[in-house]
């Protein structure tokens, strides 16, 4: 399952970056850093202790990414045109952000994936019924502080969009550059938001109510 959340990051990293950059150098680059993180996952799964591992897998996700852009460096959406004369900052706030977070909640699954009661499912059958009422309960106030988070992270969208179209942009002299530019950043955090939030549901939400169903259904 880790292996599978892994791609799914991989190509939500990926395609995240394909919201400001089409050059072919960029492309070609972080195409092969999704082959040289994918090829890194198999031996990062091979340790042992769990948090070790979860911490590893997520930072080589956010390491491969953003050695993409150091790579090959352009000034971030979101920030004024340098000019030819100025310092090109590599790394933006957003990138850096929320690059982290899919990484992040990567790391995330995958320490949760190898943790009780996910690792727990199926249940087993035949036991006392107070295990069946423990792992439910366990499993209830888990997926209560899974949809927590979505929400959280729902506020540091809203929280970034307002910081983002401040000033209101399109009143500005150059209106129409700046207008596409912040716009483009705007989707690429919207983007970053339902891909993290259907991967933490996938492998967060849907676990934890399917451990619920079956304690409940134990108890019956």
């Amino acid at each position: 399952m880790s292996l599978i959340a892994s791609i799914y990051f991989a190509v939500g990293a990926f395609a995240y970056g394909l919201f400001s950059r089409h050059d072919r150098r960029f492309v070609a680059l972080s195409i092969a850093a999704v082959l040289v993180f994918l090829a890194l996952t198999m031996p990062i799964l091979m340790i042992t202790p769990v948090l070790l591992r979860s911490g590893v897998l997520g930072g080589s996700l956010w390491l491969t990414s953003l050695l993409v852009r150091l790579l090959v460096p352009k000034h971030p959406l979101e920030a004024a045109d340098p000019g030819s004369n100025k310092m090109v900052l590599p790394v933006g706030i957003i990138d850096f952000s929320w690059l982290g977070i899919m990484s992040g909640t990567l790391a995330f699954v995958a320490f949760a994936n190898s943790s009780p009661p996910f690792n727990l499912i199926p249940l087993e059958s035949g036991l006392k019924a107070e295990y069946y009422k423990g792992i439910g309960g366990v499993a209830q106030f888990l997926l209560g502080s899974t949809i927590n988070g979505f929400f959280a992270l729902g506020a540091i969208l809203a929280g970034c969009m307002a910081i983002l179209w401040a000033g209101e942009v399109w009143r500005k002299p150059d209106a129409q550059k700046s207008y596409r530019s912040t716009s483009l950043a705007a989707m690429k955090m919207v983007f970053a938001f339902f891909w993290t939030s259907f991967g933490i549901f996938a492998w967060v939400g849907m676990p934890l109510y399917s451990c619920m169903v079956e304690a409940a259904r134990a108890l019956k």
